[in-house]
């Protein structure tokens, strides 16, 4: 097969893949305009003497939190009918909510909107067990140690037989070139640095030998940091690739061996996926890398950055200024009269030889492109003066429709948007579950809700839990954050309103207005059952056991 030989991958042949691939980037993620749109969030412009309104960081900072889930919720359902399959479904559905507070999701999910805002892709990636462990080891997943017991890798959150989840920058992330769209790569590679010493010590890596005498590297892929021209480590960039046509996955570092440093199959390629998930706001019909939405604001970012100094530069000239005749003031006396704090008694020779000079204020017609410029920034993000969280003029009288936009803050664009970031999340579960099937071979513990709406302990082994398809969604939060006070009279009302509907579960009820109430005195409060009892943390139920529980409950 192309790019092998004798069955293991050309470096050389591989090395011009990447470096077609990072052109293909180059090109159509518009990525010699990164450094810019960079300095534009930061407010780093090149002239102190321009009055900048950041268009960009405002639209960024108003986007992010009306896109991303604060906490998303995965509810899962079986595909097919039975006590069993229900069983695992609660068990997974549990499971699969832990692990995505556990693998930070929600922290990462916001990098890669931001990412995507940038560089018009943010790409998520998926892991199990150590950082730099390409794929599972049969036999554990543990990062090694150095021989006098130092670490290799320290990323937090990142355990032994436990998920990861983590954004991975676009300037490192390749596609093969003339990618249409991912699910057509028929490779990935990854641009990961690492300390050399790190590599050196790292026994999951051949070859390491050839890696001792890496130079310092002196200036960062993106050309956002100034040169390095000292380091205390030297760094070396590897790149890991994955190959769909063959299912493997290898670690390569062109620029100093033409040897491989990791070659093995892949277990993290599942139906002919990789685990990488990008999110592309902004898709372009022709090629993967998706269109940033900061390149359809520059011009609006420049325009008003131009509006603003200009209004800036009237503001100085329209200040009172003085025509005298020459003999008509001293010079002790002009400065009295220009001193804002000085005495209110000037003495002057000549007052007819002083005049005043009025400049005209800042013209309306500024004013009014400046707004013109924001109302064309907010029609291209697909936000209203209400739906940015302001009143529009004329507002007085508020009615329940501007109120009421203001506190969804939604609009169909946006719900595009979130479906994208839910699309992923939903591909990255599918991928947690195949592989805590094959690792989860020690017995792990769990709370579920039972078939009698009580909280029961489960104890199962990944084994358990294979062979099961299910429908997986992603429910996010709402759009606008609800304070505690909220959702405590929310819980108050619906209790009220229902506790005495017999149709209505009251065990299940009361816990709901438990869980809303405000403070920890609440958080005991239902009866338990005994310790020792079948369904409790000391005592928890088999997989077997709780199907029958189930079962029987439904009978």
């Amino acid at each position: 097969m192309e790019g092998y030989k004798n069955n293991k991958p050309e470096v050389a042949w591989w090395e011009d893949q990447i470096k077609a691939g990072e052109e293909y980037r180059r090109k159509w993620a518009s990525e010699e305009d990164w450094k810019l749109w960079q300095a534009y969030y930061r407010s780093d412009y090149n002239s102190k003497a321009v009055l900048p309104k950041n268009v960009v960081f405002m639209m960024l900072r108003m986007l992010t939190p009306r896109i991303y889930f604060r906490n998303p919720g995965i509810s899962i359902t079986p595909k097919k009918p039975g006590p069993e399959a229900v069983a695992v479904a609660k068990v997974m559905e549990r499971v699969s909510n832990q692990m995505m507070h556990h693998m930070g999701v929600k922290q990462e999910s916001k990098r890669q909107v931001q990412n995507a805002f940038f560089h018009g892709t943010g790409i998520g990636k998926f892991g199990f067990g150590a950082q730099y462990t390409p794929t599972p080891e049969p036999m554990g997943t543990d990062a090694p140690m150095t021989k006098g017991g130092d670490k290799v890798e320290w990323a937090s959150n990142v355990m032994n037989n436990m998920p990861w989840y983590r954004t991975v920058d676009t300037s490192n992330f390749v596609v093969p070139y003339g990618t249409d769209r991912f699910d057509n790569a028929y490779f990935t590679a990854e641009k990961i640095t690492r300390f050399t010493d790190d590599i050196i010590n790292d026994d999951r890596l051949s070859h390491t030998k050839d890696i001792a005498d890496q130079a310092v590297r002196n200036q960062d892929t993106m050309g956002l940091y100034e040169v390095i021209t000292t380091n205390p480590r030297n760094i070396v960039d590897l790149w890991e690739v994955r190959d769909k046509r063959t299912g493997k996955v290898f670690v390569i570092c062109p620029s100093l061996t033409d040897k491989i440093l990791y070659f093995e199959d892949d277990e993290l390629q599942m139906d002919n996926g990789v685990p990488y998930f990008p999110m592309v706001f902004n898709p372009d019909n022709e090629v993967f890398w998706g269109v940033p939405d900061i390149k359809v604001l520059e011009p609006f970012q420049r325009e008003i950055n131009e509006i603003k100094t200009q209004m800036m530069q009237h503001r100085r000239l329209s200040i009172i200024k003085f025509i005298v005749e020459k003999g008509a003031i001293n010079e002790d006396e002009a400065a009295k009269l220009l001193d804002e704090d000085g005495p209110g008694l000037v003495r002057v020779m000549n007052m007819a030889g002083i005049k005043n000079i009025e400049v005209a204020p800042i013209p309306d017609s500024l004013i009014r492109a400046e707004d013109r410029i924001m109302t064309d920034v907010r029609e291209i993000m697909g936000l209203s003066r209400n739906e940015a969280g302001s009143f529009g003029e004329g507002s007085a009288d508020r009615t329940a429709t501007e109120v009421q936009a203001i506190r969804e803050a939604a609009s169909i664009r946006e719900d595009e948007r979130r479906d994208v970031i839910a699309d992923a999340h939903t591909s990255m579960i599918r991928l947690m579950h195949e592989v805590i099937y094959r690792h989860w071979s020690e017995e792990q513990v769990v709370q579920v809700i039972g078939p009698d709406q009580l909280p029961v302990w489960v104890r199962f082994v990944g084994r358990e839990l294979a062979g099961y398809k299910f429908f997986i969604k992603v429910d996010p939060d709402s759009a606008v954050a609800e304070t505690k006070a909220v959702k405590e009279e929310r819980a108050v009302r619906t209790y009220q309103l229902l506790s005495q509907n017999p149709l209505i579960d009251n065990i299940k009820l009361t816990k709901y207005l438990l869980d809303q109430q405000v403070g920890v005195q609440f958080d005991d409060m239902l009866q338990e059952q005994p310790a020792g009892a079948p369904g409790t943390q000391q005592n928890p139920l088999s997989m077997g056991q709780f199907s029958q529980q189930i079962q029987q409950q439904a009978a």
